[in-house]
C-alpha cells in the first residue's frame, strides 16, 4: 500500500450508489458497509480512520433512497458533523457523479454545495477537487455545471484577485473515470479478461481485487493538495450590534437559561422552584449588546412583591441610562385564562413603552415553557394593549387589527427536562424532527439561538424608546418618574429636627481671674479721652469728666498684680471653665440655634416649636422620599404631561437653543452647529420643539428680518395655532437695553399680535451664564410698554405692575464649559449645590429639564394664540400677512461723497472718497433706515382707508366702522 501524507482530510460527496463507501476501503478504511443495491447504505456522516492522522469522510448520498430526507438536510448534516468535530480544513473533495452530457440543475446544486464549503477559503476550491465519474468515459455535464457556478460565485466576491477571462476555474481539477471490472456484463468480461492490467487502466476499467492501482491513480491526482488545503471556518450566527434584550416573566420559566443561549457568562441557572435571580443583572453578550435578566414575578421570596420587582427593573435601567430596548422576551406558562398576574405583567410591558410612538408588542416575543401555546397570555396582552391605546388616544382603534399581529411566539420544551418515558420515546428522533415538535436539546444551544434570532428580525429597526421623567406628586414632596415612586403617598407633612439639641459655646476660651481684687484703693483721675476734652471746651470747664482706677491691688485668686493676665482659662461668652459642655444649645442636624433661646424654656428642653430642617410624614414621621408610606395615607396624584405643547426657541447664535432641544428629548439634533433653517423636533406626546436660526447669525448675508420671516412662514405652513412657551436665549453680559435686544423683544411681541394676554407670561429668558443681566429685561419692558400703548383695546395695566412680572428666568452655565480652575473650586460640590449656583452638568439632563418644567408650569393653560391673516398691500397686488410684508430699506440711492478722517498721528485732514446713502448718510452695508413694504418698496401707510380716507396705520379708527377697513 502507498503511504499517505499525514493529517489528510478527504471529503466524499455525491449521489447515492456511486462508490463513496467503496472508495473509503480503497484508502484503507475498515468496517465500511459497502452497498450493491439501489438502497443507500450510508445514512449519516461517517469519519473513517485511514491511518497516519488522516481520515476519510463518507457522507449520505444526494438523491437519497430515503424519500423523507432532502438534499438540504444532507448538506446540513455534513456541515454540522464537521463543525462538531472542529475540522479546520479539507485536503481533497471527491465529487462522485454519473456520466452526463448536460449541466443539469441538479449538478449545479451539487457544485454550489462544493463552493459553500470554501466560503471563507481564499483560493479556488476546484484546485482541490477530483470529479469521479462512474463510467469509462467522461461526461461534460458536471464540468460545465461546476464552471458556471464557480464563475457566478467569483463575480459575487470582487475582493478576489482578477482572473484571466480565458482561464478555466477547473483547469487544475482532477478527473477520474472508473468502471469496475466486476460490474461488467458477461460478454464484456470475456472480451476484457485477456487484457493486461495496464491496458485496462488506460480504458478506465479497474479490478476491485487490485485496490493499489486505484489508490495509485487517486494519489497521482491528489498530489499537491496537502500544501494548499481548503480552509473551513464555521461562524456562529450572531445578533446585529447594540441589541438590548429584556427578559421578564414568572420565576422558573427559563430567563437565566436563555441568557446562556445568547452567550452570557457566569449565569446561575436554577433547576428548582426557588428563584435564583434576586436582582436585575446585565450580561454582556458581545458586539455592544447585553441581556437583562430580571427577578421573576410571583417570586418564591414571599417578602418581595411584583410591584417591587417592577420598580427594581426600571430603577436599574434608569441608573444605567438605557435609552431603548430592542426586544422584550416575556416568559409565560401555557395558561388558558387571562389571569390578573398576566395582565399585570402585560401592563408593565406597556409601561416601558409609555413614551414610545410605536406598538411595543411588535418588539416582543412570548416564550412559553411547554410545547403548547396557551391563549391566556395573548388574551391578557390584547386586553391591556386595547385599554392603554384608548387611554392614550381617547378613542378606539380605527381598525379591527390585533395589537399582537407582529408579536413573536416561541414554544420551547427542553429534552433533558422531559419524563424518562418521553425521553425514551424520542431518544432516536433526530434534532430537526424534535424541533418540529418544539422540543430542543440543551446540548444544541445554536438551534435555540437560531430560532430566537429569526423571531427578532427587524426589531433593531424600530426599538422601544425609554424616557424617564421627573414629575412632582400633587399631594406630597416626592418628585420622580411615577413608575419609580414609592407605593404610597404621604399626604400631610411636617418639618422636624431629626437630631437632638447639643450644647456649645458662642465664643472662644480666654484667661480670666475668677475672684475679686484685694488690698487696692480707688484713685480718681481726669478722663483724657477726646470726648471728655470736647465736653470741657464746650462747657468752659463746667463739666469735668473723671475716671476711677484701682491701684496697688492684687487678685485674690492667684495673688497676681492687677493688670496681669488671668490665671484660669474660661469661655468669654459665659465665663465658664474650658471643660464645660456649653452655655447654649443648637440642633446637631443643621446647626440651627432655636429661636429666642435665652427666654424660651421650651427651646432649652428641646421642645422648640420652631420649624425643622427635614420634611417628614405627619402620620408615620418617616422621611417621605425614603419611606414607602404609612397606613394612613393614600395614593400619589401625578400631573399628566400636557399634550400638544409647542416650545419656540429664539435668540442669538451659539447660546444653546439646539442643546436645549436634546434636553426636551429631540433626536438627531446637531449641537454646536449654526441652525440654517427653522427645524421642528418631535419631543413626544404630540409636542414639538421649534429650533430657529440665530439672530446676529454668522451668515453675513442673512439679516435678522429674514430670520423672523422664515420662522413665521414655517409656522404658517405647518398651521400652528398656538405656542405654549417661548425660550428667549440671551447673553449674561447684557447690562444695557441694546438695539439688538429690543429688536428681539419686538419679535416676541410680534408672535402675540393677535393674543389677548401678555406674551411675557409665557416666556422664559434663558441666560448663558450664572448671572442675570438686566439688559434683556429692560429691553423687553420698554418694548412691551410701547406695544401696549399702541393697543388701546387692551385692558389698562396698573402703572406699578411690570409686564415681566410672571416671566421665567433661567441662568445656566454648563459645568463642562468652566475653566479648570473653577472646576477645581467646585470639586466635591453636590449636584444640588451646583444647581443653587446655576451650574448644571450636561450628563444630568434630568435636572435641567426639571428646572424648565417648573418654569413652564401653567403655560399650557393660557397659550399664545397665533393667527395668520392675509391682508392685501394697499400699494400693489401682494396679499400676505403684514408681518411678512414689511422690511427695512433705504428709499434713496447711494451717492459718492468726500469724507474727512482725522489721522491722530500727524493731526492733518485726510480727504477720502466713499459712498453713502442719500437718505440717511449711513455706510453702504448698513441696515435700512425706513420701513417699506417688501413687495413694492412703498412707504407703509402710503394708502388710506377706503371708508375714512385716513392713514390706516396712524389713525386710531374710522368713526363709521370703529375699525379700519383695508382697501382692496
Amino acid at each position: 500500500m502507498l503511504n499517505s501524507p499525514r493529517n489528510e482530510c478527504i471529503l466524499a460527496i455525491g449521489e447515492t450508489g456511486l462508490g463513496k463507501s467503496f472508495t473509503a476501503t480503497i484508502f484503507g478504511a475498515t468496517g465500511v458497509k459497502v452497498g450493491h443495491s439501489t438502497e443507500s447504505e450510508t445514512d449519516k456522516v461517517t469519519f473513517c480512520d485511514i491511518g497516519n492522522g488522516s481520515f476519510y469522510i463518507d457522507t449520505p448520498g444526494f438523491n437519497d433512497s430515503n424519500e423523507e430526507k432532502s438534499d438540504d438536510e444532507t448538506v446540513c448534516s455534513i456541515l454540522r458533523e464537521m463543525q462538531d468535530r472542529k475540522i479546520s480544513n479539507i485536503t481533497t473533495i471527491l465529487w462522485f457523479v454519473k456520466y452526463d452530457c448536460k449541466a443539469s440543475a441538479y449538478l449545479k446544486s451539487q457544485a454550489r454545495t462544493i463552493e459553500a464549503f470554501a466560503r471563507d477559503h481564499n483560493g479556488n476550491v476546484w484546485d482541490n477537487t477530483i470529479i469521479v465519474t462512474k463510467d469509462d468515459k467522461r461526461g461534460e455535464g458536471p464540468r460545465a455545471a461546476a464552471e458556471e457556478i464557480a464563475k457566478k460565485i467569483y463575480e459575487q466576491k470582487p475582493r478576489r484577485r482578477e482572473l484571466n477571462a480565458k482561464k478555466s476555474f477547473l483547469e487544475n481539477t482532477g478527473n477520474f473515470e472508473i468502471f469496475l471490472f466486476e460490474s461488467l456484463d458477461g460478454r464484456k468480461k470475456d472480451i476484457y479478461a485477456t487484457f493486461p492490467i495496464e491496458a485496462l487502466d488506460k480504458l478506465n476499467i479497474f479490478k476491485s481485487s487490485k485496490p493499489d492501482r486505484i489508490l495509485a491513480k487517486y494519489r497521482s491526482l491528489m498530489e499537491g493538495h496537502i500544501r494548499h488545503p481548503i480552509v473551513l471556518e464555521f461562524k456562529m450566527p450572531s445578533l446585529p450590534p447594540n441589541q438590548r434584550i429584556l427578559a421578564i416573566g414568572g420565576t422558573g420559566l427559563g430567563k437565566s437559561f436563555t441568557a446562556t443561549i445568547f452567550g452570557a457568562k457566569g449565569v446561575k441557572v436554577g433547576h428548582s422552584t426557588k428563584s435564583e435571580t434576586d436582582e436585575v443583572t446585565f450580561y454582556d453578550i458581545g458586539n455592544g449588546s447585553f441581556y437583562v435578566d430580571t427577578p421573576g414575578f410571583n417570586d418564591s421570596n414571599e417578602e418581595k412583591t411584583d410591584d417591587e420587582t417592577v420598580r427594581s427593573i426600571l430603577r436599574e435601567m434608569q441608573d444605567r441610562k438605557i435609552s431603548n430596548i430592542t426586544t422584550i422576551l416575556w416568559f409565560v406558562t401555557n395558561e388558558c385564562r387571562e389571569t390578573a398576574s398576566l395582565k399585570q405583567q402585560a401592563k408593565f410591558i406597556e409601561a416601558l413603552a409609555r413614551d414610545h410612538d410605536g406598538n411595543v408588542w411588535d418588539n416582543a416575543i412570548i416564550v412559553t415553557k411547554g410545547n403548547d401555546r396557551g391563549k391566556g397570555p395573548r388574551a391578557a396582552a390584547e386586553a391591556v394593549a386595547k385599554e392603554i391605546y384608548e387611554q392614550k388616544h381617547r378613542c378606539r382603534k380605527p381598525d379591527a387589527k390585533s395589537f399582537l399581529n407582529n408579536v413573536g411566539n416561541f414554544e420551547i420544551c427542553l429534552f433533558e427536562r422531559l419524563d424518562e418515558s418521553l425521553q425514551s420515546d424520542y431518544i432516536n428522533v433526530k434534532s430537526d424532527e424534535l424541533n418540529r415538535f418544539r422540543i430542543f436539546k440543551e446540548s444544541e444551544p445554536h438551534r435555540i439561538f437560531t430560532k430566537y434570532r429569526s423571531l427578532m428580525e427587524g426589531h433593531s429597526d424600530h426599538p422601544i424608546v425609554l424616557e424617564f421623567k421627573k414629575i412632582k406628586c400633587l399631594n406630597c414632596s416626592e418628585e420622580t418618574d411615577p413608575r419609580l415612586a414609592s407605593p404610597k403617598c404621604h399626604l400631610k407633612e411636617k418639618l422636624i429636627h431629626p437630631k437632638l439639641l447639643e450644647a456649645f459655646h458662642r465664643d472662644r476660651v480666654g484667661n480670666f481671674h475668677p475672684d475679686q481684687p484685694v488690698d487696692s484703693k480707688i484713685v480718681e483721675e481726669w478722663d483724657h479721652g477726646v470726648g471728655a476734652w470736647t465736653l470741657r471746651v464746650v462747657t468752659i470747664g463746667l463739666v469735668n469728666l473723671k475716671e476711677y482706677k484701682l491701684e496697688n491691688g492684687k487678685w485674690k485668686c492667684c495673688n497676681r498684680k492687677l493688670g496681669e493676665d488671668g490665671c484660669k482659662p474660661q469661655y468669654k461668652c459665659c465665663r465658664k471653665s474650658a471643660s464645660s459642655t456649653g452655655c447654649m444649645q443648637k440642633y446637631s442636624c443643621c446647626d440651627v440655634i432655636p429661636h429666642d433661646f435665652d427666654n424660651c424654656e421650651g427651646c432649652k428642653s428641646g421642645n422648640c416649636k420652631g420649624p425643622g430642617c427635614i420634611s417628614v410624614c405627619s402620620g408615620c414621621e418617616q422621611i417621605s422620599i425614603e419611606h414607602k408610606g404609612c397606613s394612613i395615607v393614600g395614593k400619589h396624584v401625578w400631573p399628566s404631561s400636557p399634550k400638544n405643547k409647542c416650545i419656540l426657541a429664539i435668540g442669538e447664535t451659539g447660546l444653546g437653543k439646539s442643546f436645549t432641544a436634546t434636553i426636551f428629548g429631540a433626536k438627531g439634533v446637531k449641537v454646536g452647529h449654526s441652525t440654517e433653517s427653522t427645524t421642528f423636533y418631535d419631543i413626544g406626546n404630540s409636542s414639538f420643539y421649534v429650533d430657529t436660526p440665530g439672530f446676529n447669525d454668522i451668515d453675513e448675508e442673512k439679516f435678522d428680518d429674514e430670520t423672523i420671516r422664515s420662522i413665521l412662514r414655517e409656522m404658517q405652513d405647518r398651521k400652528i395655532s398656538k405656542i405654549t412657551t417661548i425660550l428667549w436665549f440671551v447673553r449674561t453680559d447684557g447690562c444695557r437695553a441694546t438695539t439688538s435686544l429690543k429688536s428681539q423683544a419686538r419679535t416676541i411681541e410680534a408672535f402675540a399680535r393677535d393674543h389677548n394676554g401678555n406674551v411675557w407670561d409665557n416666556t422664559i429668558i434663558v441666560t448663558k451664564g450664572d448671572e442675570r443681566g438686566e439688559g434683556p429685561r429692560a429691553a423687553a419692558e420698554e418694548i412691551a410698554k410701547k406695544i401696549h400703548e399702541q393697543k388701546p383695546h387692551h385692558r389698562e395695566l396698573n402703572a406699578k405692575k411690570s409686564f415681566l412680572e410672571n416671566t421665567g428666568y433661567f441662568e445656566i452655565r454648563l459645568f463642562e464649559s468652566l475653566s479648570e480652575i473653577r472646576k477645581k473650586n467646585y470639586d466635591g460640590f453636590t449636584n444640588n449645590k451646583l444647581s443653587d449656583r446655576h451650574i448644571f452638568k450636561s450628563s444630568e439632563p434630568d435636572r435641567i429639564l426639571a428646572k424648565y418644567r417648573s418654569l413652564m408650569e401653567g403655560h399650557i393653560r393660557h397659550p399664545i394664540v397665533l393667527e395668520f391673516k392675509k391682508v392685501k398691500c394697499l400699494n400693489c397686488s401682494e396679499e400676505t400677512d403684514p408681518s411678512e410684508g414689511i422690511g427695512q430699506f433705504h428709499p434713496a440711492e447711494q451717492e459718492l461723497v468726500i469724507r474727512r478722517d482725522h489721522v491722530r498721528t500727524i493731526w492733518i485732514a485726510n480727504p477720502l472718497l466713499t459712498y453713502e446713502w442719500k437718505c440717511c448718510g449711513r455706510q453702504p452695508d448698513s441696515e435700512g433706515c425706513t420701513s417699506l413694504y417688501t413687495c413694492c418698496r412703498q412707504p407703509i401707510g402710503s394708502a388710506v382707508c377706503s371708508k375714512c380716507e385716513k392713514n390706516p396705520l396712524e389713525n386710531e379708527g374710522c368713526s363709521i366702522e370703529g375699525e379700519h377697513v383695508w382697501g382692496q
